[in-house]
């Protein structure tokens, strides 16, 4: 089972673009680091008063149903709050396995670079 992870020292790398965030995932998060990286991306959104997140899972080589349960709930809660979400960098062979296995997918935005992503949550189609 793969796990959703980021930098050593923290939970997560989220940086600021203006009145956006972006969170970089990294493989291997456990289930305890996933709560504090969404705890981090929360507050964030809160103190930056962000209008839109990207989500840059292109480090994950392997997601399972489960993780991508947890990845969605997260963007859920973000548009809660108030900011447009977007999951960018997702390999070919995840996408296929997470919509083999039946995985939730409806609602989710996707876009293939970092950039796109950007672009996508500051001017919604």
């Amino acid at each position: 089972m793969s796990r959703l992870a980021a930098s050593t020292e923290r939970t997560a790398l989220v940086s600021h673009f203006g009145d956006c965030v972006v969170a970089t995932l990294r493989d291997d998060l456990d289930r305890g680091q996933f709560a504090s990286f969404r705890s981090e991306l929360l507050e964030a959104v809160r103190s930056q008063r962000a209008h839109g997140v990207v989500l840059d899972a292109s480090a994950l080589e392997v997601v399972d149903t489960a993780d991508f349960a947890r990845l969605r709930q997260t963007l859920e809660m973000v548009e809660l709050m108030g900011a447009r979400t977007v999951l960018v960098g997702l390999k070919p062979d995840v996408v296929a396995a997470l919509v083999e296995l039946g995985a939730d997918i409806d609602g989710i935005s996707g876009e293939l670079t970092l950039e796109a992503g950007l672009a996508r949550v500051r001017n919604p189609r």
